[in-house]
């Protein structure tokens, strides 16, 4: 996992104990280039999750590696061995350029890059949510019956066909027309 961060602005280094264990001493261990240069002790805060507070240096190194120890005496000398060691790389945000931050994200949208998979993903998440909550009724006929109407309720939307389990299409009743209402 990579965490971005400021220079020179406190940030919680945080552990979470999946078992919720309280009863332990962890240890965050800062390392550059294969050098310790900070030990964060950490201290419980809520329901497994243990925090301690860093301020990385203002004129940082390219990247910081934490690595998170967890002991089971208060010396922190017994590393406990049913915890296994984690490890995150940290990144100060000033190595990010402006120019990435700043790029609107439409260029991004050439397909099969990351950008046009999650326009995609939000499309569909759209088209989701109105099929399962917006108007649909049962009209008249045997094709394209069910009518399911975007959002301002008078718009077609998409039609689809009714079938019985053999595939034949059922007929609805002229002037008897199903509907199911709006979802909230």
């Amino acid at each position: 996992m990579s965490v971005i961060f400021t220079p020179g602005a406190n940030v919680y280094l945080t552990l979470n104990l999946e078992d919720g264990d309280i009863n332990q001493y962890p240890r965050a261990r800062v390392y550059t280039n294969g050098t310790l240069v900070d030990t964060i002790d950490l201290v419980h805060s809520q329901f497994g999750r243990y925090r301690g507070l860093w301020t990385p240096p203002s004129v940082p190194a390219l990247v910081y590696d934490v690595l998170f120890i967890t002991y089971s005496n208060a010396a922190r000398t017994v590393e406990n061995p049913r915890y296994t060691r984690e490890m995150e790389k940290w990144q100060p945000a000033t190595l990010i350029p402006d120019a990435v931050l700043d790029a609107p994200l439409a260029p991004h949208n050439i397909v099969g890059s990351v950008g046009a998979s999650m326009q995609e993903t939000n499309a569909r998440s759209v088209l989701t949510n109105k099929i399962l909550r917006n108007r649909l009724e049962l009209a008249d006929g045997n094709l394209g019956n069910w009518v399911l109407y975007d959002d301002d309720n008078t718009t077609v939307l998409l039609t689809f066909s009714v079938a019985d389990k053999n595939g034949n299409n059922i007929v609805q009743q002229t002037a008897a027309p199903s509907r199911r209402t709006r979802g909230t």
